[in-house]
């Protein structure tokens, strides 16, 4: 009785075919072959997700051989027009000016209770399993997730952000081209702020700026490792890296002036310049015996009382851990972090990284 429904098919008479389907659907409703047909009349008609889901879900249930085969047949179809249409868009995306820089990939948070949807597109796009493709989405923070051409870049992040998945991607060339100033002391803040600091190259000067011209703020926390020796079972020596302490930074970002001002509660000079706690507690936070933690935490209280509106980025350690992946790549930045250590770390260029790309997602207004 279906032979109808697969000679109108074959004609091209579609409406017929349809109204077949709907008829016969009267008589044996749950007959596989009816919901067959209607799957293979959305591939003909170019709706490609229905036709493919509509195929995917009628598989398995369907013990037919016959009916499995066309069914696969039917998937197979659609998984090639799929391709084809990626490579087109690939080629589309590979020929626009810039395509053969190379470029950061970053995905951006998703909502948990979004984030079952979001595997599933997420999968669809990238080619995995809904269930890997949930563990690369974040729910927290950013997470570098590849390094490549930018044309290839873009088109991802196209594709993604067509199905709510935010992301975007970025030169890297851009990330090495900021100015980045570290904070000796504040020096006055009469009608202009005056902070004193040293460029790349270690030369100390002053920079002059209005609080408005401050566009957000990142704070992270940078560990710092030492050597320290242990004792195995046999009372035998070896060596262990363990965090000895945290560095914080907080970076002040002018987009108008491409410029990062970068303040680290390790090397800031707390005795030098204005003083940055009230006259109530001056007496005490300047007693010798104040922590460095203490210091800094008052810091940032005459920060949040400058800036109150500005945005404060500061989920920096998960981005950082997804970012050591790609040690060679952080091997190539240069980190403007400069901090007594037994040994160098890379979380120093991935702070960078993740404040740099804070600032030029800003100023490119993706």
């Amino acid at each position: 009785m279906f032979e109808n429904i697969a000679e109108a098919i074959k004609n091209k008479d579609y409406q017929n075919a349809k109204e077949l389907i709907q008829h016969l659907r009267k008589e044996d409703p749950e007959n596989p072959w009816l919901d067959f047909y209607t799957a293979h009349l959305y591939e003909i008609k170019g709706k490609i997700n229905e036709a493919k889901n509509a195929y995917t879900y009628l598989l398995k249930d369907t013990i037919n051989p016959k009916l499995m085969s066309k069914i696969r047949q039917g998937i197979e179809r659609i998984n090639q027009v799929e391709k084809q249409e990626k490579e087109q868009a690939l080629i589309k995306f590979k020929s626009q000016a810039g395509a053969e820089e190379m470029g950061v990939f970053i995905l951006e948070s998703v909502l948990k209770e979004d984030k079952t949807i979001a595997a599933q597109n997420f999968g669809k796009i990238m080619g995995m399993d809904a269930y890997s493709a949930r563990l690369q989405i974040p729910s927290r923070s950013w997470r570098l997730y590849r390094i490549g051409m930018m044309g290839e870049l873009s088109y991802y992040v196209n594709s993604l952000k067509a199905v709510n998945i935010p992301c975007f991607c970025l030169p890297i060339n851009q990330i090495n081209q900021l100015s980045v100033y570290q904070v000796q002391y504040i020096e006055s803040i009469n009608s202009e702020v005056t902070v004193i600091c040293e460029n790349s190259e270690g030369k100390e000067g002053k920079f002059r700026f209005n609080w408005l011209e401050v566009s957000q703020r990142v704070e992270g926390l940078v560990p710092i490792f030492e050597n320290s020796f242990k004792f195995n079972a046999k009372r035998e020596i070896y060596y262990k890296k363990e965090i000895l302490d945290y560095a914080q930074f907080c970076d002040l970002h002018f987009p108008h002036r491409n410029t990062i001002l970068r303040i680290c509660d390790q090397s800031y000079n707390f005795k030098k310049g204005i003083n940055l706690i009230n006259s109530n507690n001056a007496h005490n936070l300047l007693n010798k015996e104040v922590t460095i933690r203490k210091k800094w935490s008052n810091f940032l209280q005459f920060i949040n009382q400058q800036i109150p509106n500005i945005p404060l980025l500061s989920e920096f350690t998960f981005f950082g851990e997804t970012a050591l992946d790609f040690k060679e790549f952080l091997s190539e930045i240069t980190p403007h972090i400069y901090l007594f250590r037994q040994e160098p770390t890379l979380w120093d260029q991935a702070f960078h990284l993740y404040s740099s790309l804070i600032f030029l997602r800003f100023v490119v207004g993706l």
